[in-house]
């Protein structure tokens, strides 16, 4: 059963450099979003749109520089079940959550994510020491 507090102690990414995929299942259905803060999130979720069902798995991706990218892999690869939004039917959790693990573990993800971190890093360093 979900439980919201488990995930009050995943770091947050105010600058948005940084975020996680994240998959919900409820009862008809799951979600496949994104987010740089999950705990805030997931607290404004389970007061609004989940069609009144209660979240009955959850799995949150490690943190990313490529969350954006990987989430609309995830929406594009399962875009003929969307219901609605980031909502989808007939889609299998334990399949969704494969799926996304498999993009985790990617070579070519692991560099280029690397890549985007040494990037960004180089970025606010210029940022704070121009000249």
């Amino acid at each position: 059963m979900f439980c919201i507090s488990e995930y009050e102690s995943l770091p947050s990414f105010p600058d948005k450099s940084q975020g996680y995929v994240y998959i919900i299942e409820n009862e008809t259905s799951i979600k496949i979003g994104k987010s740089t803060n999950v705990y805030q999130r997931f607290l404004s979720l389970s007061n609004s749109n989940s069609g009144g069902q209660l979240f009955q798995r959850v799995y949150v991706s490690p943190s990313s520089y490529l969350y954006n990218t990987i989430e609309r892999i995830m929406h594009d690869h399962y875009d003929a079940e969307r219901k609605t939004g980031e909502w989808f039917i007939n889609v299998n959790f334990d399949d969704a959550v494969e799926f996304l693990k498999k993009q985790f573990s990617s070579p070519n993800f692991q560099t280029a994510n690397l890549e985007r971190q040494k990037t960004l890093a180089e970025r606010k360093q210029n940022a704070e020491n121009p000249g």
